[in-house]
């Protein structure tokens, strides 16, 4: 755990923080996580979760984080996209066409 409380994972000698979907939502700007879940969907982008609880009967783990590191990345990848002259609306995280 870091100062934050927050679980670390060690990935190629690197500390790196494992968000839940409330983090996760925040990082995010607040999205929920049914759009989350449209992400992981529809955007091969979109960082992979981890399963971290226990496998219920279902087969779904109980508990699901992101990396913060590849979640970092996704944003910065994102922004780098809206700010270029390509960037089409309809490719905003919130789902929501933006003006032009």
């Amino acid at each position: 755990m870091n100062e934050a409380n927050q679980p670390l994972i060690m990935i190629t000698g690197h500390a790196d923080a494992l968000l839940d979907y409330a983090a996760l939502c925040a990082r995010l700007g607040g999205l929920g996580k049914t759009r989350i879940d449209e992400l992981e969907k529809t955007d091969p982008n979109f960082p992979k979760r981890i399963a971290i609880g226990q496998i219920r009967a279902n087969g779904r783990p109980a508990r699901v984080a992101w990396l913060e590191s590849e979640v970092t990345a996704y944003i910065r990848d994102f922004v780098a996209k809206a700010r270029s002259k390509d960037f089409k609306p309809q490719t905003a995280l919130n789902g929501a066409e933006q003006p032009a």
